[in-house]
């Protein structure tokens, strides 16, 4: 549907907001980078731009898409891009995001919570591997 309405409206904001948001929902972060990309190229405000950071992430561009996010004072994204990150296993880039987060917002509590989370698993894991090699 939006993919029409985007094709119907191609100088429309909306629409393609509408559609990266869709596509992340469906777990389809390429289709999502790809629009946008257009999107804040287009329509460069904060929010597209955010958007397009936390797309980057999504696609695992983590340093490009967080320093988007971070010139942006975003870190509350930072936050989600290090949730999703560590469902995908990814504790290193989780533990940046969230790092990222807390350097932006340091009273937080629930990025320091999910900082320290993360770092916790990270030496678990860690422990874990050394216990398994001896």
């Amino acid at each position: 549907l939006w993919e029409t309405t985007v094709g119907q409206f191609p100088n429309s904001e909306r629409p393609r907001q509408n559609l990266i948001k869709a596509y992340i929902r469906l777990k389809q972060p390429a289709a999502a980078l790809k629009y946008a990309a257009e999107l804040a190229e287009q329509f460069p405000t904060r929010a597209n731009i955010i958007l397009f950071g936390y797309t980057l992430c999504l696609n695992r561009q983590y340093r490009r898409g967080t320093a988007i996010l971070v010139a942006n004072k975003a870190p509350d994204i930072l936050n989600n891009a290090g949730a999703t990150a560590a469902g995908q296993g990814d504790l290193a880039a989780a533990e940046y995001c969230f790092s990222l987060a807390v350097s932006l917002a340091p009273s937080n509590p629930k990025y320091r919570r999910n900082l320290a989370l993360v770092k916790l698993q990270r030496r678990r894991l860690q422990a874990f591997k050394q216990h398994r090699q001896h």
